[in-house]
C-alpha cells in the first residue's frame, strides 16, 4: 500500500505500514537520534514548570492571562490540575511550551503595591510547620520578622508587593531548609547528587548563572539535572566558599 491517507508515525506504531507512515516513522526516528545526542530532548520534565505557574499565580496571573501569553488552557490544566483522562498531573512537558513558561518573569509590580496575603501566609507556614524559625527566614529573606509574624497569624490581609517577590525570590532556598529541618540526615541517591554527574567547575559556572538572575528551575532544566541537586550543591559550595 502506497498512502494510507492518515500518513504519520503515530499510524505506524498503531500498525499501518503502509508505505507513507514507514517514511513518517524513519524521520521521526531520526529527529529522536538527533535530539538524544544532542541533549535537545523534545520533552522536558514538567515539575519545574509546574513550581514557575505557581509563582506567577502567586503574583496574580489568570489563566486566561497565561492563555493569551501564548500557554494554552488544556496545557495548564493538564499540569496543574492533572490530565483529563488519568486525572494525574503530566511529568513531562514539551521544551517549546516550557521555554515559553520560564520566558513569563512576572509581573512588573510596583514596591509598594499592595496585594493578597495569602500565598505569603501559605509559604510562611509551610516552612514554620517544616521546622524552620521565623528568625531564620528573616536573616534569609531580610523582612523584619514582625512583619512575617503578623502574615503568619492573619494578622493582615494585604501586603506590600515588595513583600511577596522578596519571599518568592528566596523560595528555593527556604524550601531546601524545611528539607534539612524535616530530615537532618537523609538518604541521598545518586539522582540527589549533582556532584556525580557535573565538575565542580560546572557547579561554579551554574552558580554564576544563578547570581545573573536565572532561577533555580531554569538552571535545572538548561543542564538536565532536578532543583533538588542544584539547592544542595549550591549550599556545599557556599559554604566552602
Amino acid at each position: 500500500m502506497q498512502d494510507c491517507g492518515h500518513a504519520s508515525n503515530g499510524r505506524y506504531n498503531n500498525g499501518c505500514r503502509c508505505d507513507a507512515c514507514r517514511a513518517a516513522h524513519a524521520r521521526a526516528h531520526k529527529v529522536n537520534r538527533y535530539r538524544n545526542a544532542t541533549g535537545r530532548t523534545y520533552f522536558v520534565d514538567a515539575e519545574p514548570v509546574r513550581e514557575h505557574i505557581r509563582k506567577l499565580y502567586a503574583l496574580g496571573y489568570s489563566n486566561r492571562e497565561l492563555a493569551r501569553m501564548g500557554i494554552p488552557r488544556s496545557t495548564l490544566r493538564n499540569l496543574m490540575k492533572g490530565h483529563s483522562r488519568t486525572e494525574e498531573p503530566v511529568k513531562v512537558i514539551k521544551r517549546e511550551t516550557a521555554e515559553r513558561v520560564f520566558a513569563i518573569k512576572g509581573r512588573a509590580l510596583k514596591r509598594y503595591t499592595k496585594v493578597s496575603a495569602a500565598a505569603a501566609r501559605l509559604m510562611l507556614s509551610e516552612w514554620k510547620g517544616a521546622g524552620v524559625p521565623v528568625i531564620a527566614i528573616s536573616r534569609e529573606t531580610g523582612l523584619a520578622r514582625s512583619t512575617l509574624d503578623h502574615i503568619i497569624h492573619g494578622k493582615v490581609d494585604t501586603i506590600r508587593a515588595e513583600t511577596l517577590v522578596r519571599l518568592l525570590d528566596h523560595k528555593d532556598d527556604l524550601d531546601i531548609m524545611a528539607d534539612d529541618a524535616r530530615d537532618p540526615n537523609p538518604r541521598r541517591s545518586q539522582r540527589d547528587s549533582i556532584m556525580a554527574t557535573h565538575s565542580n567547575w560546572e557547579v561554579e559556572d551554574m552558580w554564576r548563572e544563578r547570581l545573573e538572575g536565572l532561577t533555580y528551575t531554569e538552571i535545572a532544566t538548561r543542564h538536565g539535572t532536578n532543583k533538588k541537586a542544584l539547592q544542595r550543591a549550591f549550599k556545599k559550595l557556599k559554604e566552602r566558599i
